[in-house]
C-alpha cells in the first residue's frame, strides 16, 4: 500500500534520477576539475530543476490516484509548494554557476543574440521566478491564482524547449534524453488535463441544480441531481465544481459534500467569503454544473473502540454533516459545533434528530458570543478520556492550529488528530 511518506520518496527519486545517466555519460573526474566544476553544477541544477518542474505539474493536476497517494489534496499542495520553491532555487543555481563559468562573456548568454535555444531559457526563468515570488508573497484571488498556474505552465514549455534545444549532457546520453522526454510529456499531459480537460468535461460528472435553500443572508444550501451516472464518494470528501450560469465564474471551486453517500441528491452548504461565494448566493435551479472528484481523506473512521471528538468551525460543519447523515448505527462521538451565534446554527435541528436516533452520538453547540472560543479544557470537561480517542477538526486555520497545539499538550498522539482547513485551497 502506498503511503504519503513512500510517495515523497518516489518523488525525490524521480527528481534525482537524472544524476545516474549523467554520471555514466562521461568522466566524472574531468567534469569536476577546475573551472569545469562550475559548468557541471550548472548542468546538474538544470537537470534536477526540469525534472522537479515536470513532477510538480503532475502534482498540480489533481489526478485522483496522485492525490490519494499523498494523503489528500491538503498534504499534496504542501508538497507542491515546497517543490515549486525547489524549482526556483535550482533554476537560479543553474544561472549563477553558468554565469561564473562564462566569466567576462556571461552577459552574452542572456540577450536574444545568444540564440533562440538559449534565450527561451532566459524567458522561462524570468517568468518562473516572478510568478512564484508573487504567489508566495501576496494573498491572491482565485482568478489570479489560476492565471499564475497557467503562466507557469507556459513557462515550463519554454524551459523544456530550452533543455532539449541547447547542447549539453542530455544530447550525449540517450537514457537521460528519454527520461527527461517522458517527464516532460507527463508534465504537458497534466497541463492539458487541467486546462483543456475541464472545459471538455473529461473526468467530470454532470449535475443540475435542483434547488437552492436560503440558510441566512450569507449562506445557502445547494441541492443538485445527477445528469447521467452519479458520482460515488465517501462521507466527508469534497469536489471541485464549475457552475454554468450568467454572472458566476466558470472557474472550478472546491465544495465539501454535505449529503450522505447514496442519497438521490448532492448537497453543498456555501457561506459568503469572497466574490465567488457571493455570486453563489444568486445560483438558480436549472443551472448546469460539472464536478471533479471526489477528493480528500477527511472521512469517517470506523473505530468503535476509541471515542471520537468532532469539532466544526462555522461552515466547517459540512463534512460532519455528511458523516452524521450517513450514520447507520450508533457511534461514540461528540460533535462540537462552533458558531458566532444561534442565527448561524444551520442544520442544528437535523443534527439533534440524528442524535436522538443514536444515543452515543452527542451534539454540543458552542456559541462564541456567549461561551467564547472552544478550548481543550472544555472538551476534557465532557470527555476525560480525550487522549484515548480520535479528534477530527474542520474549520479556520487558526482554530485548527490552536486546538492541535492544545491537544498535543494533553497527550493526544499526532496520528489521532485529523484536520482539514475549509479554506486551504
Amino acid at each position: 500500500m502506498t503511503t504519503p511518506r513512500s510517495s515523497r520518496y518516489v518523488l525525490a527519486a524521480a527528481v534525482l534520477f537524472p544524476l545516474v545517466p549523467w554520471l555514466m555519460a562521461g568522466s566524472v573526474e574531468d567534469r569536476f576539475s577546475g573551472v569545469a566544476t562550475l559548468k557541471s553544477v550548472a548542468n546538474l541544477a538544470a537537470l534536477f530543476g526540469i525534472a522537479a518542474w515536470a513532477a510538480n505539474l503532475v502534482l498540480a493536476s489533481r489526478i485522483r490516484p496522485v492525490e490519494r497517494a499523498f494523503g489528500g489534496l491538503e498534504h499534496l499542495y504542501r508538497v507542491h509548494r515546497r517543490v515549486g520553491v525547489l524549482v526556483v532555487v535550482l533554476a537560479v543555481t543553474h544561472v549563477v554557476f553558468l554565469t561564473l563559468h562564462a566569466g567576462g562573456d556571461a552577459l552574452d548568454l542572456y540577450v536574444p543574440a545568444a540564440g533562440w535555444s538559449t534565450f527561451t531559457g532566459v524567458i522561462a526563468l524570468v517568468v518562473l521566478v516572478g510568478l512564484v515570488v508573487v504567489s508566495l508573497v501576496g494573498r491572491l484571488t482565485y482568478q489570479t491564482f489560476v492565471l499564475i498556474q497557467r503562466l507557469i505552465g507556459a513557462s515550463f514549455l519554454l524551459g523544456a524547449l530550452h533543455t532539449f534545444a541547447v547542447r549539453g549532457t542530455a544530447a550525449a546520453s540517450p537514457v537521460l534524453t528519454i527520461y527527461l522526454a517522458c517527464l516532460t510529456a507527463a508534465g504537458m499531459a497534466s497541463l492539458a488535463y487541467r486546462f483543456v480537460g475541464g472545459p471538455l468535461g473529461i473526468a467530470r460528472h454532470r449535475y443540475r441544480v435542483d434547488g437552492v435553500r436560503r440558510l441566512d443572508d450569507d449562506a445557502v444550501e445547494i441541492i443538485m441531481v445527477p445528469v447521467g451516472r452519479p458520482m460515488a464518494f465517501r462521507a466527508g470528501q469534497f469536489v471541485y465544481a464549475t457552475f454554468h450560469q450568467d454572472g458566476i465564474s466558470h472557474e472550478a471551486h472546491p465544495f465539501t459534500i454535505a449529503s450522505a453517500p447514496g442519497d438521490d441528491s448532492l448537497r453543498f452548504a456555501v457561506k459568503r467569503f469572497g466574490d465567488f461565494t457571493r455570486s453563489m448566493l444568486q445560483l438558480r435551479p436549472g443551472a448546469q454544473a460539472q464536478l471533479e472528484g471526489p477528493f480528500g481523506c477527511f472521512y469517517l473512521r470506523s473505530d468503535p473502540a476509541h471515542p471520537q471528538t468532532w469539532i466544526a468551525g462555522g461552515i466547517g460543519i459540512t463534512p460532519f454533516l455528511s458523516w452524521a447523515r450517513s450514520l447507520d448505527r450508533s457511534v461514540p462521538a461528540d460533535l462540537y459545533y462552533c458558531m458566532p451565534g444561534p442565527e448561524q446554527a444551520h442544520f442544528l435541528d437535523e443534527l439533534y434528530d440524528i442524535a436522538d436516533r443514536y444515543p452515543t452520538f452527542r451534539v454540543i453547540p458552542m456559541r462564541k458570543r456567549s461561551l467564547g472560543h472552544l478550548t481543550v479544557s472544555d472538551i476534557e470537561a465532557v470527555n476525560p478520556n480525550l487522549s484515548q480517542g480520535h479528534v477530527f477538526i474542520c474549520g479556520p486555520p487558526v482554530m485548527i492550529d490552536n486546538l492541535t497545539t492544545g491537544l498535543a499538550t494533553r497527550g493526544v498522539p499526532p496520528h489521532r488528530i485529523h484536520s482539514e482547513s475549509f479554506d486551504f485551497r
